[in-house]
């Protein structure tokens, strides 16, 4: 299988990659996300999801998603 490497094939799938990250960011900032956090606080990947979204300590803040396009 060849792997279509040209700018636009790349730029195609960093954009697609973009979507799913904010989806997942914005996801996980839902209320629900932030019920996730409080239940499994000691969960690695929930640690790691609510450090990239700035949550200290437990305590879920507000984030803003930026669009940086």
């Amino acid at each position: 299988m060849k792997i279509d490497m040209s700018p636009e094939a790349i730029a195609k799938r960093l954009k697609v990659v973009n979507e799913l990250r904010r989806t997942c960011l914005s996801l996980a900032n839902s209320s629900a996300g932030k019920d996730i956090l409080k239940k499994n606080s000691a969960n690695k990947s929930v640690q790691r999801t609510s450090r990239s979204l700035g949550f200290e300590g437990g305590h879920a803040y507000d984030v803003e998603i930026v669009d940086y396009h």
